[in-house]
């Protein structure tokens, strides 16, 4: 760290106790124009201690924005440093705008809260919680929102509980619906839809019935019903259209009452609402306590997955050779053959010499499997990307196995920076184990719960088959990049699908990387391989 002390003080900055003349030393460094990302302070600094800094040695403003650097993570690194990670609105505010303020000063990085209210902005990035960082809550006896991290960063105890929390709900819940066999004469959903929006068309078209108008005389008696008066002729002319009468003499039939014709929209606006409950409630008895819709818009780029769907009849999906799949016919609960029903994940899945010369394990498939079926979740402890660098950057084979969850990193490997193998072990995610493959049978969808990878097929897959996932494309495999010049061309083979393992996967070419560029974020909003 530079010895040099200012010699004038101007406008005081917030920064750590360790910090001191920070200023100079990352003055020193960003001279040398380096291209390296930069990375966000330890997550303990606290806004509570003040330096003073020279505002004529503020280094140079970065040409390389990092990734975490946007105002959601700003937040979270604010609310990371109170006390219990949870504070009351304001404290949080305040916190990170003076933790950008630091930061746009020390490490020559631009401002995430700008304007002239600041303050104002940072209210409505932790309104909008884009990322799910936060959950709101109000304390007894509070008048303002307090808010906490939505999970203890690190924190292996917690993540392997969430985890095992999300598997149960997946196997009691939503796996019975997918692996379960209809009965005999057992009626698909969508054709019980079909009747039940017949029947309630045909009794809505006979509540309507009476006050239709008709030309042989028996609207006189559905109007009389209501007014008691309505002369023959008139309604026979108004009906036909043959009035000779001017605009200003022409004489109308009486408007129908007025509480009855309330009375049947309401009745309709009641019968409509009935319907929509009704398509929702089925939905929700299949995703039952556990919303596996993915969080990425429809119109995400390729390789795309079908969203966990209330009715597979209506989704045509496509198989990897591109013809469409057959319409899958679901039913309800009640109505399905629950006996042969996978009840862990050793009963859907097994780990295997891959099919990938010289790769390693894969993992199989022991039962057929049907398309859009969420299989489990990939396990990771989450951390900044901060953390992740500075505690399993170069240990053992954590790069490699670790994906984001949006701009969270989620480790799958133990302290020594290997995969989790123990079938017994406390923690076993056989995930870990996929090779990758462009046209994989396996999607990683964005699950709604913060965290939550959801390893999901994309197709229908037979017993015996490898599964093999898509990292994106966008995703810069670093860690082959010191076996390319090694490796040979036996070694680099691959199999019939184009499938690679993880240390075959190809490094990104040089020449589509631009050192002055903003980092692509097209991986931001959905589960990609960690890169630094």
């Amino acid at each position: 760290m530079s010895s040099d002390t200012p010699t004038s003080t101007t406008t005081p900055v917030a920064t750590d106790t360790h910090s001191s003349n920070s200023n100079n030393s990352v003055s020193n460094d960003s001279g040398h124009g380096t291209t390296e990302t930069a990375a966000p302070p330890n997550a303990s600094s606290t806004a509570g201690t003040s330096n003073y800094y020279m505002r004529h040695n503020a280094p140079q403003r970065s040409k390389f924005k990092p990734r975490w650097h946007t105002q959601p993570y700003m937040m979270f690194l604010a609310l990371r440093s109170m006390p219990n990670y949870t504070a009351a609105r304001q404290e949080i505010i305040s916190a990170a705008v003076e933790l950008d303020r630091k930061f746009s000063a020390e490490r020559g990085l631009p401002r995430v809260f700008t304007g002239k209210t600041p303050m104002n902005s940072a209210s409505a990035c932790l309104t909008n919680n884009g990322d799910k960082y936060f959950i709101p809550f109000k304390p007894e006896g509070s008048r303002s929102t307090h808010f906490r991290l939505a999970y203890q960063p690190g924190d292996f105890d917690t993540a392997v509980k969430e985890y095992d929390s999300w598997m149960e709900k997946l196997i009691k819940h939503d796996w019975p619906l997918c692996f379960g066999a209809p009965k005999e004469g057992a009626i698909p959903i969508h054709i019980l839809e079909q009747q039940e929006q017949e029947r309630k068309r045909a009794l809505e078209t006979a509540v309507g019935e009476p006050s239709a108008p008709t030309t042989d005389g028996s609207a006189i008696e559905a109007s009389s019903a209501g007014n008691m008066v309505t002369p023959h002729i008139e309604t026979e002319h108004d009906s036909k259209g043959e009035s000779t009468e001017s605009p200003g003499q022409r004489k109308r039939i009486p408007e129908p009452d007025h509480d009855s014709d309330k009375t049947l929209r309401s009745s309709k606006k009641q019968k409509a609402e009935e319907t929509v409950l009704d398509q929702e409630s089925k939905v929700t008895d299949k995703l039952e306590h556990l919303d596996l819709q993915a969080a990425t818009p429809k119109n995400t780029t390729s390789p795309s997955t079908p969203e966990p769907s209330s009715s597979a009849s209506q989704t045509a999906a496509k198989s990897s050779s591109g013809t469409e799949r057959e319409k899958v016919d679901e039913y309800r609960l009640e109505d399905l053959d629950l006996s042969n029903v996978p009840t862990s994940l050793s009963d859907v899945v097994k780990v295997d010499v891959s099919t990938i010369p010289n790769s390693g394990n894969g993992l199989f498939a022991k039962i057929d499997l049907p398309a859009s079926t969420p299989l489990g979740f990939y396990f990771g402890v989450p951390m900044t990307e901060n953390e992740f660098d500075s505690l399993k950057d170069g240990v053992g084979v954590a790069s490699h196995y670790s994906i984001m969850y949006r701009r969270t990193v989620l480790d799958a490997t133990d302290e020594k920076g290997m995969p989790y193998s123990d079938p017994v072990g406390r923690l076993y995610c056989p995930f870990h184990f996929m090779n990758e493959d462009p046209s994989g049978n396996i999607t990683f969808i964005t699950g709604s719960v913060v965290n939550q990878v959801i390893c999901t097929t994309n197709r229908d897959i037979k017993a015996g088959e490898e599964l093999f996932v898509f990292y994106g494309k966008e995703v810069d495999r670093f860690w082959a990049q010191n076996q390319e010049g090694s490796e040979s061309g036996e070694n680099k083979k691959s199999s019939g699908r184009d499938g690679r393992s993880r240390t075959e996967s190809p490094a990104r070419k040089p020449d589509e990387f631009d050192p002055n560029a903003r980092p692509r974020r097209n991986n931001v909003y959905k589960p990609a391989r960690y890169t630094r």
